[in-house]
Order: structure tokens, then sequence, then C-alpha cells
């Protein structure tokens, strides 16, 4: 379950173009992975996790073997620096996207710090993705998760 001790999280997928895909894609299919989270108070040294369900990859689009187009999608869309959020850190891993913030503000409901990233559909099957999760590394019990999501990757 969701749970809100200083962040609330929201996650949700969507096309190339922001709108929403339900919860089904293709194999192959690109899909963008939006976060929205709402910072109770500031603080320092804030860590945000957000699990992938095992059918989907994270794409680089930073490397020169990545499809050039999805890259100058991610550009044009605030995909590498949203606003002035900056992240120290982002790592995109097999399972999860991690991001580290020296210092997060606190957000208001009419600008909540949102973050994106890049995902590819890679194998066919019924997954599920535990909910984001937020906290400060040397307060943990300041935190927040969202909600986990179901998705299937259909074959081509």
């Amino acid at each position: 379950p969701a749970r809100d001790d200083g962040f609330a999280i929201k996650r949700r997928y969507t096309d190339r173009d922001g709108r929403p895909i339900g919860d089904s894609v293709k194999v192959g299919d690109y899909v963008m992975v939006e976060l929205e989270l709402r910072v109770q108070e500031s603080g320092n040294m804030v860590v945000i996790d957000d699990p992938l369900p095992a059918g989907l990859e994270p794409v680089d689009t930073t490397l020169a073997t990545s499809d050039t187009e999805m890259a100058k999608v991610m550009e044009n869309t605030g995909g590498r620096d949203w606003s002035w959020w900056r992240s120290r850190y982002k790592e995109l891993r097999d399972d999860r996207t991690v991001w580290s913030f020296r210092k997060l503000w606190k957000t208001s409901s009419s600008y909540p710090l949102k973050l994106r990233y890049l995902t590819r559909a890679t194998t066919a099957g019924s997954y599920y993705a535990p909910g984001t999760r937020a906290e400060r590394m040397y307060q943990p019990f300041i935190r927040g998760r969202g909600l986990g999501t179901e998705l299937v990757v259909q074959p081509k």
C-alpha cells in the first residue's frame, strides 16, 4: 500500500507523446515512466528508488548507440533536467532507476517534483512493479511509498 510520511508519490506509464498507455504494451514499445512527488518539508540527502516491472528495461539515451529519435523526445520533454530540480546522481539499473539529491525543497500541489525516464518493453509476460520509494538517507522515518503497478507486455 501507499504510504506518506513526508513524501507522496505517484507513478504513471505513458507513450512518447505523454498519453497514458493503460496496463498493456507490446514487446519493442518505448514506455515513458513519469514520477510525481510532493515533498512535505525541505530536507537533505534524499534517495528516490523506482522499481521496474521485469518486462521493461531502462534506456540510457545519452549513449551513442541509443535511438536518436527517442533521445530527442527526452530532451524536448524535459527528460534530462526537469525544471530547476537537479539530481545529484541518477543510476539506471536493470531493475530500477535510482536518484539521489543533496537537497530537496518543499513542494506544493501546484508544483510537485517531476522526474521521468525512458524504458523499453523487452520480454512478454505479466509483471508487477513495487511502489516507488523515497526517503531521507539519514532520517529514514521521513519517507514515502507509491502504489505498485501491474503491467502486461504482449508479444509483437
